[in-house]
Formats: C-alpha cells, structure tokens, sequence
C-alpha cells in the first residue's frame, strides 16, 4: 500500500490503481465493480480467479462479494478478500487482465479454477505418466 499524494476525486475505496514507481503518479485505475475480473487474495477460495457477479451489503455486518469462475463454478467471499485484476471486455465471457497469469499445462480455461481432490489426483496420475 501507497499513500497517493492528489488521487483524482473518481477513485473509491477498493479501486484498483496502476502508477507509475518512479513518480507515484496514477497511471489509471480500475472500479471495484460488477463483471469485473477478480483474483482472491484470502479466504477457502485464495487463488482463484473469476468475474464478479453481485455485492450484498450487510448493513453492521461484512460485504459479501459473489464470484464465478471460468468452470462456471460460483462462490462468495468477503470484500476483503477481492483484489480486481482487470476489466469486463467488449466481449463480456472474455475478461480483459491487467495482470499475466502462470500458465498451467493443462487447458488455459481452468486457470485460476479450483480443482476437485479427484480432479487433481488424475492430474497429477497423468504428469506422472509422461
């Protein structure tokens, strides 16, 4: 975390900024908001990534933020837990990312998607074999 010196007065509270290191000028910044892509950074579900779907306010109570993955599968974590990594595209399946993902050699869809015990058991039975 940074202290920015003059933010411009449209970014909020959990916006996503880019800025420059070497003079701390903000570059852009993306809305914490709907369909945008997320990466979660707490939580059962640390790691993951998908699109935001909807926000529930708990008045005195924690926000909950719903998330679904590129499986389809969806989850819900507190708004703590949400860091925003890109933005929703001209195309909205594809999500377009701020942030270059590992690639994996599996399937370039089930990044950042959760594997099922099972599921990587045979993953790991199948990288044995080669």
């Amino acid at each position: 975390g940074r202290t920015i010196r003059y933010p411009d007065p449209d970014i909020s509270m959990n916006d996503t900024v880019k800025i420059d290191l070497k003079t701390g000028k903000v570059l852009d910044f993306i809305r914490f908001d709907v369909n945008n892509l997320c990466m979660l950074t707490g939580g059962n579900s640390l790691g993951r990534i998908g699109v935001v779907e909807s926000r529930e306010k708990h008045v005195g109570s924690f926000e909950i933020i719903h998330v679904r993955d590129a499986a389809g599968h969806r989850f819900s974590t507190r708004t703590s837990n949400v860091f925003i990594i890109g933005t929703a595209g001209a195309n909205s399946k594809v999500p377009l990312s701020w942030v270059c993902m590992p690639r994996r050699k599996v399937r370039q869809l089930e990044q950042g998607v959760k594997l099922s015990v099972l599921e990587e058991a045979q993953l790991k039975a199948k990288n044995a074999d080669k």
